[in-house]
């Protein structure tokens, strides 16, 4: 995980010393608006179909996530059964 700390959109935390497990692997909470970029998906043991997924923190103003936003507020503008 790529995770660039002048992203100032993005507000996250260490939590290893807060957590009820044993400090095995690494703790980092983030806020719910947070969005990743997917770069790579790898197998890494396909007897128990284990896989590693490498991200990256994204920025709100990232143009690909803005471009996207735009789109989907597009296509899901009129009536939505919702209303």
């Amino acid at each position: 995980m790529i995770i660039d700390s002048a992203v100032s959109s993005a507000p996250f935390a260490q939590a290893g010393k807060v957590s009820c497990y044993d400090d095995i692997e690494q703790k980092i909470l983030f806020s719910m608006s947070t969005v990743f970029r997917i770069d790579e998906i790898e197998q890494i043991d396909s007897n128990n179909r284990l896989w590693q997924v490498k991200l990256t923190l994204i920025a709100d103003n990232d143009p690909q996530l803005t471009t996207l936003i735009t789109r989907l507020r597009e296509d899901i503008q009129g009536t939505t059964g919702w209303q």
